[in-house]
């Protein structure tokens, strides 16, 4: 049969397994780094100071409140351009002003923060606030410009006190003095530092710390240690928290920082008022004279267009010309009418015709007419030409026509005057209304202009008032709800944190060395260091006992499947395998070979392999009448890849067993001879020394 090396199977999980044997190697490093890591955090445990919580409250209040909103609709627009005062404040804003660096110095400055105070007993020490026995005094260019702080050492003796000042990470000695009598100035070179007794001593022997630091570092303190936030997104209130081994201190710090913030604020708040009222009284003054020019020009047109109001003429005009048009219409269809009669009248062929009747009641000539024609018309169908009625009709109708024709002319040229008239009059009517749009229009945006200038005069007075009371104003935005308290009892979360490090160091640090052995563990020394190269199945491991080598004995008869074999045995332990090997074939009965090129007098090489000579007698071994196992000693261990030719066309017959003693076969190397051989059963025994 014919087995292929996986040379790709390599996964996390064998890999574990490779890191869980490095782990079972350092159990005593995991057991001294768990005691050393331990022992630090149960050290700091009990000389660490008790950490108290510190908390206090804050609510930022809403900064437009302030009445501003009665100047109506000008205020709301003047929000957007005023010099201050009308935006409302976010929390977030709040925040940032809180931890500015002018609000934390300023904080630091007040309490003195860059100074500490811990009285010494052996290791430990506690921070010392209003009850120091002794203070530290130095210049103001000292505190200003110290960047690398010292510390002080006080150890009091009755009235009197040795003192030494320290400086750096390695406490380097700058100035120091014996048996002082306080108070006790002590020379350094950046200048003098005085320590004077306080109203608390009392002469007992005690040592006193005091570290001396810039009130950068102060500031810098605060701001890393001080947790300033807002408890939820839609709250105005902030909250303030800490952890401090004075709660005195603590308390003070909180309330401090929280009063340094409110005097910020109004500060702000008194500097943006004064540059408002400023601003407000030269604008008050200039919108005083515009408005007094704005009546001006107001007047002045009305007096130029000679009226009272646009409003009332308006329609008057409109009335007068609506009516010289209804007359117009009125008078010029008459002048049509008779115009029309007239024309009936004068035409020879139309002497026959009806006249038109515009109102018969208004004509009763025009009525009268049409009757005698119709008359005639009659008489025309009974009578002759030479009827004397006839003739009679004839004459009347013709002096009748002549009369209406008079008549229609004199009323024709009365009309026609009426019709000039009222046409003069609409003509005056509508350029006096004409005028009156361009008039209009001056005189709405005089007026507008009037009235803006009157509101914006109106508004600024009435913020002058506001910014002048906002002057005197000491009301602050931030409403200090909670005072600063601290709990009764020492918080024990950095315990539980040093704890929760150190036993987290405890195994990390073990896990790093395992992982780092892992790494460099790069010889076979265990089957699953084989598991990569695909043949951990088929790698046994000799521990010199019996049941080791009938293992792989085991082995190679389940490749062989009893029948007659070839077995390259390659590596450092090629000799011993190929011996107990031999004796164990012997122990079952079946019958095993061993076959070098030194046996048949050949060079001890591994071109020998490939001779004729020795691949005939290889030859009859396997055609032996016995199954015979031949095991075949590789002469060059490390040029084992050169043999890959002799395994083609070998079938199952023909295997390759690396013997190699524990530790001496890199991984690399077996990854390179099972890929090289793939497709040809390789197998592996890892002999224990």
């Amino acid at each position: 049969m014919s087995t292929t090396c996986k040379t790709t199977s390599s996964s996390d999980t064998l890999d574990l397994r490779r890191f869980l044997r490095s782990v079972r190697n350092l159990k005593w490093i995991y057991v001294a780094s768990f005691i050393f890591f331990m022992g630090m955090a149960a050290t700091y445990c009990i000389l660490r100071q008790p950490q108290y919580e510190i908390n206090s409250t804050m609510l930022i209040e809403d900064p437009s409140a302030d009445g501003s909103g009665a100047a109506g609709g000008m205020a709301m627009m003047m929000r957007t351009f005023s010099v201050g005062g009308f935006s409302g404040s976010s929390v977030n804003n709040e925040l940032q002003l809180i931890n500015s660096h002018e609000v934390l110095m300023n904080t630091a400055k007040t309490l003195g923060l860059n100074r500490t105070y811990y009285r010494r007993d052996g290791m430990e020490k506690r921070m010392l606030f209003l009850d120091s026995p002794i203070a530290l005094e130095a210049p103001q260019t000292i505190l200003d410009t110290l960047r690398v702080g010292m510390t002080v050492t006080v150890d009091i003796k009755g009235d009197r006190a040795d003192i030494d000042v320290t400086r750096g990470r390695f406490k380097t000695t700058v100035a120091a003095a014996s048996d002082a009598t306080l108070p006790a100035t002590v020379k350094t070179p950046w200048g003098p530092l005085t320590i004077i007794p306080t109203s608390n001593y009392t002469g007992e022997e005690q040592t006193i710390q005091i570290d001396l630091g810039s009130y950068e570092g102060a500031a810098a303190f605060l701001y890393s240690d001080i947790d300033v936030s807002v408890p939820d997104k839609l709250a105005d209130a902030i909250g303030f928290g800490m952890l401090y081994p004075n709660p005195a201190r603590g308390r003070a710090i909180l309330n401090t920082l929280m009063a340094e913030y409110n005097a910020k604020r109004l500060e702000r708040k008194h500097a943006t008022a004064r540059a408002q009222l400023e601003f407000l009284d030269e604008r008050i003054n200039s919108i005083f004279g515009e408005l007094n020019e704005a009546e001006q020009k107001l007047q002045d047109f009305k007096s130029e267009h000679k009226i009272v109001s646009i409003g009332a003429e308006a329609p008057l005009l409109l009335e007068s010309t609506y009516s010289a048009q209804t007359d117009m219409v009125k008078v010029s269809a008459e002048v049509a009418y008779y115009r029309e009669v007239l024309a009936a009248l004068a035409s020879p062929e139309r002497s026959g015709e009806l006249l038109p009747v515009f109102d018969s009641a208004a004509y009763p000539m025009i009525r009268d007419y049409n009757t005698m024609l119709m008359e005639k018309k009659d008489l025309e169908r009974s009578a002759t030409p030479s009827n004397p009625v006839l003739i009679a009709a004839e004459t009347n109708l013709a002096e009748m026509r002549a009369s209406v024709t008079n008549n229609v002319e004199n009323m024709l040229q009365a009309a026609e005057t009426l019709l000039a008239s009222q046409k003069a009059l609409a003509a005056k009517a509508d350029a006096k209304l004409n005028t009156l749009p361009a008039a209009e229009r001056d005189y709405v945006t005089l007026t507008r202009d009037r009235q803006l200038k009157n509101e914006l005069y109106t508004y600024l007075a009435a913020q002058r008032e506001n910014a002048a009371l906002q002057i005197y104003n000491d009301d602050t935005l931030g409403f200090i709800v909670d005072e600063a308290y601290s709990s009764i009892r020492p918080s024990n979360r950095k315990a539980y944190l040093a704890i929760a490090g150190c036993l987290f160091m405890a195994f990390l640090c073990p896990t790093l060395l395992a992982l780092l052995l892992t790494w460099r563990k790069r010889s076979v020394c265990d089957p699953m260091d084989a598991a990569s190269s695909g043949i951990e199945p088929e790698t046994v491991v000799i521990d010199g006992s019996r049941a080791s080598i009938n293992s792989l004995r085991a082995l190679i008869m389940r490749h062989s499947e009893g029948a007659a074999a070839t077995v390259y045995v390659s590596g450092d332990a090629a000799s011993s395998i190929v011996s107990g090997l031999a004796e164990a074939f012997g122990a079952i009965g079946r019958d095993s070979a061993s076959l070098t090129p030194a046996m048949m007098g050949l060079d001890d090489d591994n071109d020998s392999l490939f001779l004729p000579a020795f691949r005939k007698r290889v030859a009859d071994i396997a055609t032996a009448t016995a199954p015979t196992t031949l095991f075949i000693p590789v002469p060059v261990p490390g040029r084992t890849a050169e043999l890959r030719p002799l395994f083609d066309g070998g079938g199952a017959s023909a295997m390759l067993l690396l013997a190699y003693t524990r530790g001496s076969l890199p991984i690399a190397t077996l990854k390179a001879t099972a890929s090289l051989f793939s497709g040809i059963t390789v197998m592996l025994a890892i002999v224990k020394e």
